[in-house]
């Protein structure tokens, strides 16, 4: 039983997918069914990258790769541990990239604080769109106050106000990878895209 499945999922690798994985979803993106998004080159904590080449490089890499895979540059990347700085859409846009993916931190503690917290996009003034994760998939009960930054294995905080649109984009950064629910992200995505 499991060696025939084994040997039809190797049948369907082979044949069908001519050996990659990635054809199957390079398949599905070019049916209009999914979209692919990017991370950074080698997952490089933007924020602490003093070296503003070594960010853009990040950035364009990632991009290279994605379109060596895919076809395509990407739309969208998931930042590296989800940690935004000021003047990082820039860079994104150079890259081609028009929406990213923040921590909750970053679209909560914003002043002046978005209508509807992370549940719809904050764009910057170049248009780039900031979306936040869902904050009701940490793995502790509330937010993550200045009384857990203290363990260092559930949270890495920079406190600090980033200026972006006139608004300021609050950033601390959680390094506990929880992913949004993808009914979350395709509700997001949609409110996204009805606005470009």
């Amino acid at each position: 039983m499991y060696r025939d499945r084994l040997n039809t999922l190797k049948g369907f690798l082979i044949n069908d997918l001519d050996g990659s994985v990635l054809n199957g979803y390079k398949y599905f993106q070019d049916k209009g069914y999914l979209e692919i998004i990017t991370c950074g080159a080698t997952h490089g904590y933007l924020p602490f990258m003093t070296n503003e080449k070594a960010v853009r490089a990040q950035l364009e890499v990632a991009a290279q790769t994605h379109e060596k895979h895919f076809g395509r540059r990407p739309l969208g990347i998931w930042l590296p541990e989800c940690a935004y700085y000021a003047g990082l859409e820039y860079k994104l846009e150079e890259a081609g990239i028009k929406y990213f993916f923040v921590d909750t931190h970053g679209i909560l503690y914003s002043k002046p604080r978005p209508r509807y917290g992370t549940y719809a996009p904050v764009y910057a003034k170049n248009g780039t769109a900031a979306f936040g994760r869902d904050y009701f998939l940490y793995p502790f009960k509330t937010l993550p106050s200045k009384s857990l930054i203290k363990n260092p294995f559930n949270v890495f905080s920079l406190s600090r106000y980033i200026s972006t649109t006139g608004l300021k984009l609050g950033s601390s950064f959680v390094l506990h990878n929880s992913l949004p629910t993808s009914s979350m992200l395709l509700s997001k995505y949609l409110m996204y895209l009805s606005r470009r």
